[in-house]
């Protein structure tokens, strides 16, 4: 009796150690109003917010380049929060699939400008690292090119270190890991510690061809798949702002950074070589 008293401890032990959140939390900064594959990619994203442990969106562009970009909406923040409304419109139907899907105003709630002449998102990822959460915030830049701020994380770490010195910068960077091309300059290159893990989403590039140029090629007409049949008609607000507008079909040049989270069945994150 004592035996199976035992395991039962142990079962119910290991139910609450599992009990709390034990998605990736994500942050993901974009420079939506540049190049459209970013809002291609926030259609996606937002699709999957139930797998994911979102903890903030930060917009850095604060105008939309002329010509390249064609939504009505012509700074990087309103273009999120225009998505974000669409998604809301959808998401009674979403959460007949998936509870965890969350709402329009949760996600509006904790996404704010980049822009270099706003604090907003360099408080937010201070915030979301000092946050009293045993997981790591794993922070995702989509883009910080010409016209768009720098990137918060690279403010925010700059900030950190000189407001709480090396000590202080290493124990805050070893809660950060990345999913990212490289766009925070001495903090991956000179700086130590290093991150404790780098995801380096602008490689491999083989035969001057990234990421995309074989996602668009592989995925664009998979299996019949049509991008006005099957997302931009008769498939919610969300859908139709889908562009097309971009280089290749599809190209969603930065969905690989969220793709490396989502649960296939095997795989963990934090371990790349399982």
């Amino acid at each position: 009796m004592m035996f199976f008293q035992w395991i039962l401890f142990l079962l119910i032990l290991a139910g609450s150690l599992s009990a709390g959140d034990t998605r990736p939390r994500i942050m993901i900064e974009t420079d939506a109003g540049g190049d459209p594959d970013d809002e291609q990619s926030l259609v996606r994203f937002l699709l999957y917010t139930n797998d994911l442990d979102v903890v903030g969106i930060i917009a850095n562009r604060p105008q939309a380049r002329p010509g390249e970009n064609l939504n009505t909406v012509r700074d990087g923040l309103g273009i999120v929060r225009r998505m974000i409304d669409a998604y809301g419109e959808s998401h009674s139907h979403l959460v007949q699939h998936d509870s965890r899907y969350p709402t329009a105003a949760e996600l509006h709630a904790l996404t704010v400008a980049g822009y270099d002449d706003v604090d907003d998102g360099v408080q937010l990822v201070i915030q979301a690292v000092d946050a009293d959460d045993p997981r790591p915030l794993w922070f995702c830049n989509w883009g910080t090119d010409d016209q768009s701020g720098v990137s918060c994380l690279k403010r925010a770490l700059d900030r950190v270190l000189k407001e709480r010195g090396p000590e202080g910068y290493a124990k805050f960077k070893q809660r950060i890991l990345l999913s990212s091309a490289d766009k925070f300059g001495e903090h991956t290159t000179t700086l130590h510690p290093p991150f404790p893990l780098w995801v380096d989403t602008f490689r491999p590039e083989r035969n001057r061809k990234r990421w995309y140029h074989r996602f668009s090629a592989l995925t664009a007409t998979a299996g019949g798949f049509d991008i006005r049949r099957d997302v931009l008609e008769g498939h919610g607000p969300l859908g139709t702002l889908y562009p097309l507008n971009t280089t290749h079909p599809q190209k969603e040049g930065d969905t690989m950074t969220f793709l490396y989270f989502l649960p296939p069945g095997i795989a963990e994150p934090a371990q790349p070589t399982w």
